[in-house]
């Protein structure tokens, strides 16, 4: 059976970018080393005092809560609790209903509890599963370059579907069928080169819930995929990455079957029983490859994407289906790493399948270059263009009127500048930048074009020793549509001092912004914070006010004002 799925995922094999596996774990050569047994965490107790005039209270005029946060450690694995108390919610959670560990010795890993193990993209890609198992990656220290993985447990856990409430948000007014799944891997290889075989299956218990009647759209599915990975560098240059894929997706178990003597589903139902084949079942593919070529003053990336319009994994979360993309990117480092150029080029299209009324068309540019002028000064500046275009696809849908047919251009520019010592440390930034959409319809030009200016200049002085912070910021927006013209502008003031040895720490911060609606004023808002906490070893006391003003003069917004003082002791052990 693996064999036969195998055997169609490599009649469609095209390169892919090869991913790198990554979980939580633990190695136990260093469990010997770790205490036996710790507890270290945080409790803490507030209250905050509201109060609002010119709109209704968002909050209680008073309010109090505890909360903590403690973790458990045993031999060097945590186990976190939190625990929450208020007047509004009593609530005490701890890891054991979603806990997970990975341990590893040299070459071998176990996977137990809930885990998101990655085998590709396309296969096993680190949905959250229940379960266990392991992996063996050898390479070359023992069993030669043997690389083995399994994986199973259950993915979803039952919902049934709620009927009795008339809350559409509610979220188990939408079922959830109970899903298990299992993967396994097999190849030979070192992390610089390697080769993977991969297969996925999935499948929903139609059994675990009542069939939906409300959210008939919610419908149990079967799924099998098989992938083949591919990493390989050669003379420490070129670098060539596979991960391509062929998934049997049946979408729904309710679905009627097929006849026998259909051709169109003989492909699938030479697959055998691996997944059950019914009237809404496919055979779809992806691939993604990249072969990139590094040389003295830089390296060359060629990218290619291709996925199937309904192409679907049940251990993965989501694709970008429907997709052709091709990608060129160069990168250069010149006199002497002071000046780095970089680049990328690319086309993309939709309707893979030629079944929608109109293809898309997408290209894709950006050119970004930086100078580091001296060790203080350094200056970037980038472009990006992006195009998009709609041709007729089939039937007799596709309208020129509505058709779209944009290109988006940006432009930026960054000056940074800092000065440092062993007492003090002084920086300016500026950043600009203009965006333009231009819209190449001429039936929608006038309704779509969105033009914006912005800029931000910053400023920060710091004393190390006496850890004092002092920042100043401007900001400016001007964003121009068919219908209005917004402008807001403001500055941005906060500071901060340490006294008595670093026990107090005092912070302000004050933020003011004008609006202006086509060229009129159109009010203002400010806002400040406050804050002191005082350290005594285990104890931090904190004190905070905050204050929010809006001034509106179109009436648009309403005049408002919000107080909120916060008082806060926490206490680490």
């Amino acid at each position: 059976m693996l064999l036969r799925l195998g055997f169609i995922g490599c009649t469609f094999c095209f390169p892919g970018t090869g991913m790198v596996n990554e979980s939580m774990a633990q190695d136990l050569e260093a469990v010997r080393k770790a205490e036996p047994f710790s507890i270290k965490g945080t409790l803490s107790a507030g209250m905050w005092l509201y109060s609002a005039n010119g709109i209704a209270s968002r909050r209680q005029p008073f309010s109090w809560y505890l909360t903590g946060a403690p973790v458990v450690s045993i031999y060097g694995i945590t186990f976190p609790f939190t625990l929450t108390v208020s007047e509004q919610e009593r609530r005490f959670a701890q890891p054991f209903n979603r806990y997970g560990v990975s341990p590893y010795y040299k070459w071998l890993t176990i996977h137990a509890g809930y885990r998101n193990v990655k085998f590709s993209d396309f296969t096993l890609a680190g949905v959250n599963m229940l379960g266990g198992g392991f992996e063996i990656n050898s390479g070359g220290e023992r069993y030669g370059k043997l690389r083995i993985g399994a994986m199973a447990g259950r993915i979803n856990r039952a919902v049934a579907e709620d009927t009795t409430s008339g809350d559409p948000l509610r979220f188990n007014r939408y079922p959830v069928f109970k899903r298990t799944g299992y993967a396994f891997k097999i190849g030979v290889g070192t992390s610089s080169n390697y080769i993977d075989l991969l297969l996925f299956k999935g499948r929903d218990d139609t059994t675990s819930i009542a069939r939906p009647v409300q959210n008939t759209s919610i419908t149990p599915a079967d799924n099998a995929v098989a992938g083949l990975k591919i990493h390989n560098t050669l003379f420490k240059k070129l670098t060539f990455d596979a991960d391509v894929a062929a998934s049997v997706f049946t979408s729904s178990l309710y679905a009627r079957p097929i006849e026998k003597d259909n051709e169109d589903f003989a492909v699938l139902r030479s697959i055998g029983g691996l997944v059950e084949i019914n009237a809404s079942s496919g055979l779809y593919t992806a691939a993604r490859g990249g072969l990139s070529y590094s040389f003295g003053i830089g390296n060359v990336t060629a990218q290619y994407e291709r996925i199937d319009q309904n192409f679907q994994s049940l251990g993965a979360f989501f694709f970008n289906n429907d997709n052709e993309q091709l990608t060129l990117s160069p990168t250069l480092s010149l006199l002497k790493s002071k000046l780095s150029v970089s680049g990328s080029y690319g086309v993309a299209r939709d309707n893979l399948n030629g079944k929608k009324y109109a293809t898309t068309l997408r290209t894709i540019g950006s050119a970004n270059i930086s100078y580091l002028v001296n060790t203080k000064l350094n200056l970037s500046a980038n472009i990006a263009n992006f195009g998009t275009n709609q041709s007729r696809g089939v039937g007799d849908l596709f309208n020129d009127t509505t058709a779209i047919h944009i290109v988006n251009n940006s432009y930026g520019f960054n000056a940074g500048y800092t000065d440092t010592n062993k007492q003090q440390m002084m920086s300016i930034n500026l950043t600009t930048g203009y965006q333009d959409s231009n819209d190449q319809n001429r039936f929608t030009r006038d309704l779509t074009a969105v033009t914006s200016f912005y800029g931000y200049l910053s400023g920060m002085y710091m004393l190390l020793e006496k850890q004092t912070t002092l920042m100043v910021s401007l900001s400016y927006n001007d964003t121009k549509t068919p219908f209005q013209k917004i402008r807001t502008m403001g500055p941005v003031i906060s500071a901060s001092r340490s006294f008595f040895d670093k026990k107090l720490k005092a912070s302000v911060n004050a933020t003011y912004f004008l609006r202006q609606t086509n060229a009129r004023a159109d009010g203002s808002s400010l806002s400040g914070t406050a804050s002191v906490a005082y350290s005594a070893g285990k104890h931090t006391f904190t004190i905070g006010e905050n204050a929010f003003v809006n001034n509106s003069k179109t009436g648009l917004t309403p005049s408002f004002t919000e107080i909120r003082t916060n008082l806060l002791y926490s206490y680490t052990f």
